[in-house]
């Protein structure tokens, strides 16, 4: 059964939240505020969290901060419920890594939708995981951390390499056997040469502040490509661009927005 943590202080909203999932079939326990909510976390493996922003102790937001620590590998999804709709609050939210954001009021229908679409979501990644997609951890400690525009300013060369480890194995990858890295949440899809995918625990952000410029741009939202391995760009749907890869099946296309990062003299 489905387990899912619902904090909120007002007892009126807990309780109906509480009964529309527990008529759905999920199993739902509720925290009356923050540090409850924390400590129930810390000792179970819930699914899904739903969380109120404005808590009498602890507000959402920081309970956010710390919900991962709670967690080994992906953590499960956290959807904030809150009458705190304006655009600060809602960018401040997704930043700290929140999957979903429902002001209040907010219907049956809207809460169990969210609710299903969040749990498919992390289902599906859990999957890629578990079938091959290796998941890594990266030295930090090897990286260039300095952001770019500064005087000190410092990121990968592209015949660097950082170090990986797992379980079974440390190794160091090469930043020119990189074809392309997309997004996935807080962690991310590193695609390299000979059809290899690992994951890690590293944001799309995070890539663009160390990777050369002069090799990898961003041809989407969630994609970073390596412009060495661009084979083919044609027209595709919607003022969008196709782009076939060297050495690899993978078909990726470009946005509108970020067309104008490719150029014709760049490979």
């Amino acid at each position: 059964m489905i387990s899912i943590l619902y904090i909120e202080d007002d007892p009126n909203i807990r309780e109906n939240v509480s009964t529309i999932l527990l008529e759905e079939g999920y199993n739902a326990v509720s925290a009356s505020n923050g540090k409850d909510g924390l400590q129930k976390i810390s000792e179970t493996n819930f699914d899904l969290v739903l969380c109120d922003i404005m808590l009498p102790d602890i507000d959402g937001f920081k309970i956010l901060q710390k919900y991962p620590f709670f967690n080994k590998g992906v953590p499960p999804p956290f959807i904030f419920l809150t009458a705190l709709d304006d655009i600060r609050n809602l960018r401040h939210g997704m930043m700290l890594g929140a999957d979903d954001y429902l002001t209040k009021p907010f219907s049956r229908i809207e809460l169990l939708k969210a609710i299903e679409i969040r749990l498919e979501k992390h289902s599906n990644l859990v999957a890629k995981i578990n079938n091959g997609m290796e998941k890594i951890s990266v030295d930090n400690s090897s990286e260039k951390k300095t952001k770019k525009g500064s005087e000190n300013s410092e990121t990968f060369k592209y015949d660097d390499t950082f170090f990986l480890s797992t379980a079974k194995k440390s190794e160091f990858i090469h930043i020119r056997d990189i074809l392309y890295i997309k997004s996935e949440r807080d962690y991310t899809s590193v695609s390299l040469t000979g059809g290899r995918k690992i994951l890690l625990k590293k944001t799309l952000k995070n890539w663009l502040e160390v990777l050369p410029e002069k090799y990898f741009i961003q041809i989407h939202r969630s994609v970073i490509l390596n412009i060495n391995f661009v084979a083919e760009v044609t027209k595709w749907f919607n003022y969008t661009n196709k782009i076939t890869l060297k050495g690899s099946e993978d078909v990726l296309y470009i946005s509108q927005r970020y067309s104008r990062n490719l150029r014709s003299d760049a490979w």
